[in-house]
């Protein structure tokens, strides 16, 4: 019953020589709770590039779980510790576009994501 079936995965957690998966980020063998850094140090991200940050905002107290919010916008600057983005207007205007400062210490996952289809108003379909 013990035995690993050569093909399977592990289970999500489960880490090997003590390091955790991308999923996890705390190291449950030496009780390290601090999360990894999102943006390893050193690295350039240039300005102008489109992006989707996910925060975190703290532990939920109903729930006991750690609480997330996406920002999606354009990179404005990047210091190695403040990463400064024009977070993007809501599509339906319900909020405006506006300058964000994010600490690279919030910054659970960054990724580079394409910029939006703009299609003539009042099409329903892209013209052919």
């Amino acid at each position: 019953m013990n035995e690993k079936n050569e093909n399977s995965r592990p289970a999500r957690g489960d880490h090997q020589n003590g390091v955790p998966d991308r999923m996890n980020r705390t190291n449950r063998t030496n009780g390290d709770t601090t999360p990894a850094r999102a943006i390893p140090e050193g690295v350039s991200i240039p300005e102008g590039v489109r992006v989707v940050v996910r925060m975190r905002v703290g532990i939920d107290e109903r729930t006991g779980r750690m609480s997330y919010r996406d920002v999606l916008g354009h990179v404005e600057s990047w210091d190695g510790t403040i990463l400064r983005i024009r977070r993007d207007a809501s599509i339906d205007g319900s909020r405006p576009e506006c300058l964000m400062d994010l600490n690279v210490a919030d910054i659970a996952v960054i990724k580079p994501v394409p910029e939006r289809r703009t299609r003539p108003r009042g099409s329903a379909h892209p013209s052919v």
